[in-house]
């Protein structure tokens, strides 16, 4: 916190000597007030998602990588302001995870109070001595050295909390067993949702050039992997396991873009069959080389690992009907 407060009077202070306008220096300073509405309200599962300890460090790397920039000759009053607004992001969810950690370690008694009276004394201190310290500060150096100089306690605060403190499990996870019990499967759900999530992002962004989607590209895939290039749209909705509603759609826009076509099922009169293009399967092929590039997103394991990711995961596959067992 003394970081914070001391790089925001460093930053209003080169604002006015940059534009000599006490409005726009001011706004600075007020400016580091408005991203708290996004840092308390969006990033607010942070503290809950990710183990305490790390979520503090980061905190502190990333103010540090913020205010290091604003020391730098050339920053121009933009770069200036998106960068204090970073900064002023950050700080709420600092806050809170630190706020939340003191009740797993210190419980909801007597000591909880006294903690957090103690941590509420300390942070009014830190705002008082942080006012009087930068504006010390910046009557011997200049508000450029200053700012570069608040880098230091970034550092130092990430360096002690890392090497300082015991690692806890992510408060997500505590506050399930506190409630219902130690679940694993909980936490294997959680991590399979998750990377579900990641590896999605990953692989859509690499497709999307192509003006696809990744369930857009597996249903060009199950086109080419067929014998005639050609399958019934109730038997692609089938065998990826989706709604016949979200299988339209899926062709429909494949269609849209000339990579498939659409014709009448000749052995079922109220079918329909999808029918892969020369453009499509061009598409599919340069798709699946910048797929296997990246490794479809997979890229932190090896061989034998994603061979064990395949085997683990087999048996609810093979549960829910999505192959057969051999």
């Amino acid at each position: 916190m003394l970081g914070v407060i001391v790089a925001e009077i460093a930053l209003s202070v080169l604002v006015y000597d940059l534009t000599g306008s006490a409005l726009l220096s001011a706004l600075t300073f007020a400016l580091g007030f408005l991203p708290y509405v996004v840092g308390g309200t969006l990033l607010a599962g942070v503290a809950d998602r990710f183990p305490a300890r790390r979520v503090l460090v980061v905190c502190d790397l990333v103010c540090a990588a913020c205010v290091a920039p604003m020391a730098a000759p050339g920053a121009s009053i933009g770069v200036l302001l998106a960068l204090r607004c970073c900064l002023a992001t950050v700080s709420p969810v600092f806050s809170g995870t630190r706020t939340a950690t003191l009740a797993d370690i210190l419980g909801d008694g007597d000591l909880f109070v006294l903690g957090r009276s103690l941590l509420r004394i300390t942070a009014q201190s830190a705002l008082l001595v942080g006012y009087g310290l930068g504006g010390l500060l910046l009557t011997v150096v200049a508000p450029r050295r200053a700012l570069l100089i608040t880098v230091a306690p970034f550092l130092a605060s990430a360096a002690l909390l890392r090497l300082g403190t015991a690692r806890r499990p992510a408060r997500a996870d505590e506050l399930w067993k506190q409630r219902w019990g130690s679940v694993p499967a909980m936490a294997a759900i959680t991590s399979i949702m998750r990377a579900h999530q990641i590896l999605l992002a990953e692989v859509d962004a690499v497709v999307k050039p192509y003006g696809l989607t990744f369930a857009r590209y597996e249903a060009l895939v199950l086109l080419t992997f067929s014998k005639e290039g050609e399958l019934p749209m109730s038997k692609i909705g089938e065998r990826l396991m989706v709604h016949p509603t979200s299988v339209t759609n899926t062709v429909d826009r494949l269609v849209r873009s000339g990579l498939v076509a659409k014709r009448p099922n000749p052995n079922d009169g109220r079918g329909t069959l999808a029918v892969i293009t020369d453009k499509g399967r061009e598409v599919v092929e340069a798709a699946t080389r910048d797929l296997m590039a990246m490794d479809f997103g997979l890229g932190a394991y090896d061989a034998e690992e994603c061979g064990e990711i395949f085997a683990l995961l087999r048996p609810l596959r093979v549960a829910a009907h999505d192959f057969d067992e051999q």
